[in-house]
């Protein structure tokens, strides 16, 4: 998953993500969904919210709420109007700031959530 974002959209994002923060009780737990094909589209507990981008490489991801809100909240400190996101698993990218977490999952192409043949 990789894709081009304005940061004022991703500014926007950071409202809806505050507005629907979860309870603190589960907050930990929480994860988020992040579709990037014609569109960035982010799902999470109430919400959906679709981000207009220049999409690089299709994909979609599961990031936790925390790491999420942690990642949007350094956006002041990034230069430039547009930020790149990637990302792999156990990683996410925005620009050349990148965060590790074992809970970041790219989901497969046949979007089932993990892989059925361990081997």
């Amino acid at each position: 998953m990789k894709a081009i974002v304005a940061k004022p959209n991703l500014y926007d994002h950071r409202n809806i993500i505050k507005t629907a923060k979860p309870d603190r009780s589960i907050l930990n737990r929480v994860l988020l969904r992040m579709t990037v094909s014609e569109r960035f589209s982010v799902v999470g507990p109430g919400f959906e919210h679709p981000i207009d981008c220049e999409t690089l490489e299709w994909g979609t991801i599961t990031v936790p709420y925390v790491t999420c809100n942690k990642l949007l909240q350094s956006l002041k400190f990034m230069p430039g109007n547009t930020v790149t996101i990637a990302a792999d698993n156990g990683q996410i990218r925005l620009d050349t700031l990148k965060t590790n977490h074992p809970d970041i999952m790219v989901t497969p192409r046949d979007r089932t959530p993990i892989s059925l043949f361990q081997g």
